[in-house]
């Protein structure tokens, strides 16, 4: 599935790199990788040049915790200001585990040291980017939804 872009995001995505990075909710509480350095990050990475947004997110999703995801809906997107290098846009959506079933199985790649399924308040609790923050925020309602159906 492909989700289509509005014109201006097109434009700034030919101005330099994207990184596509997902939400991934499991019984109403979300998905975070470790980093080596201590930081808590979402699931997702670097779009090479001749891939969408949305291909990307589902190969890097796959190659960091071997889950097979759906990209349902974009939660986020704004210019990350790296010092040594160009800015990076990020690219944050919500997305559903392709075969869902009641304890999800990760396989961790060499880029991240631990993973944990928490909810919401505990997940922003953690060290991370402001720019994953704002999407487990936006991911909010798609969060309480699935909660209440679960009860």
């Amino acid at each position: 599935m492909k989700l289509k872009l509005k014109k201006a995001l097109k434009q700034k995505l030919k101005a330099g790199p994207v990184s596509a990075k997902a939400v991934l909710l499991s019984n109403g509480k979300i998905l975070i990788l470790r980093q080596q350095n201590g930081n808590w990050d979402l699931p997702g990475g670097k779009v090479n040049d001749d891939e969408s947004v949305t291909e990307a997110l589902v190969r890097e999703v796959w190659e960091e915790t071997r889950l097979t995801v759906i990209p349902v809906d974009l939660l986020t997107s704004s210019m990350k200001q790296r010092p040594h290098a160009e800015d990076l846009l990020v690219m944050s959506y919500l997305c559903e585990i392709k075969e869902q079933t009641e304890e999800i199985v990760i396989q961790l790649s060499d880029e991240h040291v631990a993973y944990e399924l928490l909810e919401l308040s505990e997940a922003l609790a953690l060290p991370m980017h402001q720019h994953y923050a704002s999407a487990l925020m936006k991911a909010q309602k798609h969060i309480n939804k699935q909660s209440s159906t679960a009860a």
